[in-house]
């Protein structure tokens, strides 16, 4: 699985780089970021499904059947989660604190006492078995 943390206030986002298969550890290099023509997407839920999701993205659309990922994205310097709601794509913008993957609830109350994006993914690594591996930290505008 994978932790992705959205911190509104310091309009940063962190993410770890575990990737698991089942209850293995597959890799902590994964790559959960991906740029395409201006938009910066956060992965999170089964590799196999994030390009179709990408490509395939469009509000309201039917989702295409067994896709099992969300991700969080920056377009135009503002924060949207997406996901599939109903069997249709879905983007909501995100005007608060917000985190999606295994890491979830760690990561929301770490964010909830204070911590940085960053430091809200690297408790949920002492707590989640799912998120692992370097923390990285992408700054909103740069």
């Amino acid at each position: 699985m994978t932790t992705i943390a959205y911190n509104h206030k310091d309009k940063e986002i962190a993410y770890d780089s575990r990737l698991t298969t089942g209850n293995d550890i597959y890799t902590d290099s994964a790559v959960k970021m991906k740029k395409v023509g201006g938009v910066v997407y956060f992965m999170s839920g089964r590799i196999s499904d994030y390009d179709d999701f990408i490509k395939d993205f469009e509000p309201r659309k039917q989702a295409i059947d067994n896709l099992e990922c969300s991700m969080l994205c920056v377009q135009g310097g503002k924060v949207y989660w997406l996901s599939i709601d109903n069997g249709l794509y879905t983007k909501t913008l995100s005007t608060c604190n917000d985190a999606i993957g295994s890491g979830y609830p760690w990561v929301m109350a770490a964010m909830d006492f204070g911590k940085s994006a960053k430091e809200a993914v690297e408790y949920a690594k002492t707590r989640d078995c799912k998120t692992g591996g370097k923390v990285k930290v992408f700054k909103i505008g740069d």
